[in-house]
């Protein structure tokens, strides 16, 4: 039987919302078109419009172009409008009254209301508050160009940090006279990143911290010179930690201030190191909440280095003139020979956190690649010449890959397979861009900064004699090379020679001290090097031993010889 059912005719349609939301939707639609063309004729009339929808705002933009803080209140005062249509006329409006208006007067007859005449603008602002506001914004600007408050307000630097009273600074990143090569001249992206460093190598002692940007590291925030502590009584490491106390608490009140500008919501009235930070960090473009949050994360203490990199100029002079020469042989740049400067000072006893060592501050793996020994007794990477031969054939198989020194620089820093991946994300081969672009863990500070520290280092180097008043020139180490073709043990070599035990490290620093102590024996195919006139003797010596050896496998019976003696014994 079939179920029962209703007439057609009974039936009624489900209800639907669909015409209801069309409708809406043209309504809003021609609205929205009615508002963009009303207000796109009837713009000149916005601070009536204003007054209707909210007095206080009106009264804030007058306060706002009558004190000409060059439109940051009034950036500020806009982005909280939630009327979109008013804040778009607004921000318009107050940009032309900011670039066209000088006088109080021409302010105010600008954005007054056609009704009022102006004069309650002129009551709101007399000319003596205004002078209030001159004098203060310039006591601000002094103090904000005060070197004492950030010494990189501009270039040049002090005079009187350099021992040539007349040169500064600018003088060196321009490279004034002409005494880098064109390959090595600072690119004009790269200037106020070098400049930070050349600070560093030429004006900073190690008594002295930089809290900076590491993004932007030229953005200093402030100078700490701790020399009272460094030079007052207690222990060393006592006046150490005490130093690095000192630091800290002027880190953290850095991050303090930047912490303090992140959560607010204007920049009015801002005072001391906060107005301080927020003007230096104007010359980043982006919303300034994400700068500032950048800077809060990006704080960091940069010590002075001039002390350390004029010990290393006085170092280097032993072992430059071989460095050049091996450089030359295999059709490199001599200027490379600078980056010891860079990575350690020229220090052959130099030993980073992560393993490094030597000079050149190879790390095991590099090393061993680049066929150097690196043992329990032996590490060749501590061998400035031996070390200087690997590196020119690190560099020079950087160079054959990316045809660019930045780049080629920049990896023997980072390694060339990381530096492949930064060119892929950021697909660009131009060095600043990848800096700026590069979101890779591993392309951190150093490996940011490695080429502007290597031009800063090289600059400051050809500049030696106006910054600390010598060239640096004195006696080269003179040394001949042999291959040792039979093994022989250091105590052996030291009398051979006639040298002792420190003089034969002197000459050979890639010898641990274990190495002399067990007089442990240096294998065939060692490189030796030795004062001239020595080696003649350890080859004469060499002669001896292969000519002994050559006896005593001569008079050895063979194993086969013995055993037939034996078994006619035997019978």
């Amino acid at each position: 039987m079939k179920p029962n059912r209703l007439p057609l005719n009974v039936y009624r349609a489900p209800l639907s919302f669909k015409p209801l939301f069309r409708g809406l939707g043209i309504f809003l639609v021609l609205g929205g078109l009615w508002f963009l063309f009303s207000s796109t004729i009837w713009s000149p009339s916005i601070p009536r419009t204003l007054s209707k929808h909210a007095s206080s705002w009106a009264s804030q933009m007058r306060l706002a172009v009558a004190s000409r803080i060059e439109g940051t209140i009034a950036e500020d005062f806009i982005h909280n409008l939630s009327d979109t249509h008013i804040a778009r006329n607004l921000s318009e409006f107050l940009k032309s009254a900011v670039e066209n208006v000088q006088t109080s007067d021409a302010f105010a007859s600008t954005i007054e209301d056609p009704g009022t005449k102006g004069t309650h603008l002129k009551s709101e602002f007399n000319s003596s508050q205004i002078l209030d506001l001159e004098t203060r914004r310039e006591e601000e600007a002094r103090l904000l160009d005060s070197k004492e408050v950030n010494p990189f307000t501009s270039i040049p630097y002090l005079s009187e940090q350099f021992d040539n009273q007349t040169f500064v600074l600018g003088d060196i990143v321009t490279d004034k006279f002409d005494r880098v090569p064109e390959v090595f001249k600072v690119p004009e992206d790269f200037q106020k990143r070098v400049t930070f460093w050349a600070s560093i190598y030429a004006v900073y002692g190690s008594h002295v911290s930089l809290v900076h940007h590491s993004e932007y590291p030229w953005i200093v925030f402030d100078k700490i010179d701790i020399r009272d502590i460094y030079s007052g009584s207690g222990h060393k490491w006592t006046r150490y930690h005490k130093a690095k106390s000192v630091v800290s608490q002027r880190v953290a009140t850095v991050k303090k201030a930047l912490t303090n500008l992140s959560s607010r919501k204007n920049y009015r009235g801002l005072k001391g190191l906060e107005a301080q930070i927020y003007n230096q960090l104007k010359e980043i473009k982006g919303n300034r909440k994400a700068v500032i949050r950048e800077a809060l994360n990006s704080v960091r203490a940069q010590k002075g280095q001039k002390d350390f990199f004029k010990s290393g100029l006085e170092n280097s002079q032993l072992y430059l003139t071989q460095m050049e020469e091996i450089f030359a042989h295999n059709d490199m740049p001599v200027e490379l020979t600078r980056l010891p400067l860079v990575e350690s000072s020229f220090n052959t006893k130099a030993m980073s956190k992560v393993g490094a060592s030597g000079i050149w501050q190879f790390m095991p793996v590099t090393g061993k690649k680049k066929a150097l020994h690196v043992g329990d007794h032996v590490d060749e990477r501590n061998s400035p010449l031996k070390a200087t031969v690997a590196a020119a054939k690190l560099l020079k198989e950087n160079y054959r890959i990316f045809k660019s020194w930045p780049l080629a620089l920049t990896a023997y820093n980072h390694g060339a397979g990381n530096l492949l991946k930064a060119i892929k994300q950021t697909r660009s081969r131009d060095l600043i861009n990848i800096i700026e672009k590069v979101h890779l863990k591993s392309f951190g500070f150093a490996s940011s900064n490695f080429y502007a520290e290597y031009l800063a280092a090289l600059h400051v180097q050809k500049y030696s004699q106006e910054i600390f008043g010598t060239v640096f020139k004195s006696e080269p180490l003179v040394t001949e090379q042999i291959i040792l073709s039979q093994r022989m043990r250091p105590k052996t070599i030291a009398v051979v020679a006639g040298l002792n035990l420190e003089e034969l490290r002197f000459y050979n620093p890639d010898l641990k001290s274990t190495a002399l102590t067990k007089n442990v024996t240096l294998p065939r195919s060692y490189s030796l090097h030795l004062p001239p006139g020595k080696v003649d003797f350890v080859k004469s010596y060499q002669e001896k031993l292969k000519l002994t050896a050559k006896l005593e496998r001569s008079e050895t019976p063979k194993k086969s010889q013995t055993r037939r003696a034996l078994s006619r014994k035997r019978r």
